[in-house]
């Protein structure tokens, strides 16, 4: 499925408009919907926090959709879902002549409407798994540079300022490494959506996916929103027990996230009897 995926990247360079959305694929950086800031992706996930610290509103929101965030989470990331019903409704109303304009390419592969439409189709669903799959590829680069650089920065200065043995510390380690594995599994997971056919067994593979989903952003956001600057800038008398309900925190997320990791690849192994779409795997 991954030579599959990597042959069809070549294959839709025919499509009309292809370089300005994966150019918008490829973009850092996004408008908050709520105050329009320009807000940088400078780590991993979905999570978006428009920081009044540098002057955004504090509104929280998925980097994917832009949906509200607290709204966003109550179907366990209803946008890793391809709204099949929504892109058919979307392709009918564009004029065919629109498509074809500025692609003489397309115009000299497909001389029927139907082909031309059939092609639009597959390409519009390869752009939504796309998305989401260049988004958690470039989840693990910066989460293998900037927030393992950042964490083992705090992690030094704490041993430093609180005299605490870095065995102790493992336990922030073990949580990004954790992290990692599971945005690995999901970013493969959205090639494998890619190919399913549409239908019952696909929706409760999304389910799961899903929640993968929900609680690697769990995870993600008390690494990198509650932080341990906290317990590095501030002269806290009881930082002692601060820092052990973090400790236990981050150790009940982790534990969480890959529970429900290893359920997935599990769930996807034995229990999926998956439909694949041969059309798609030509």
């Amino acid at each position: 499925m991954i030579q599959k995926w990597d042959e069809l990247k070549k294959k839709v360079k025919c499509i009309s408009n292809e370089e300005k959305d994966f150019k918008w694929i490829e973009a850092n950086a996004k408008e908050c919907p709520n105050c329009h800031l320009i807000i940088e992706k400078s780590y991993g996930c979905n999570y978006m926090l428009c920081d009044p610290k540098v002057g955004g509103c504090g509104n929280a929101f998925c980097y994917i959709c832009g949906e509200d965030w607290n709204n966003h989470t109550k179907d366990h990331f209803y946008c890793n879902k391809y709204k099949i019903e929504m892109e058919k409704k979307r392709i009918a109303n564009e004029k065919l002549e629109k498509i074809v304009n500025d692609d003489l390419d397309l115009k000299q592969l497909f001389s029927e409407e139907d082909d031309i439409l059939e092609k639009r189709k597959k390409y519009e669903r390869y752009k939504f798994y796309y998305i989401r799959y260049r988004n958690y590829e470039k989840s693990i680069e910066e989460c293998n540079k900037k927030l393992r650089e950042n964490l083992n920065e705090k992690i030094s200065l704490l041993e430093a300022m609180n005299n605490l043995d870095k065995f102790k510390l493992n336990f922030i380690t073990n949580a990004l490494e954790t992290l990692i594995k599971a945005i690995k599994n999901l970013k493969n997971s959205y090639i494998l959506g890619y190919f399913i056919k549409d239908n019952d067994k696909k929706d409760a593979f999304e389910n799961y996916q899903g929640i993968l989903e929900y609680n690697t952003e769990n995870l993600y956001e008390i690494l990198v929103y509650r932080n341990l600057s906290t317990f590095i800038e501030l002269d806290l008398s009881n930082f002692g027990t601060l820092f052990s309900e973090y400790e236990k925190s981050v150790e009940t997320f982790t534990d969480i996230t890959e529970k429900y990791r290893k359920e997935f690849i599990d769930d996807i192994e034995s229990k999926f009897n998956f439909d694949l779409d041969n059309e798609l795997l030509k």
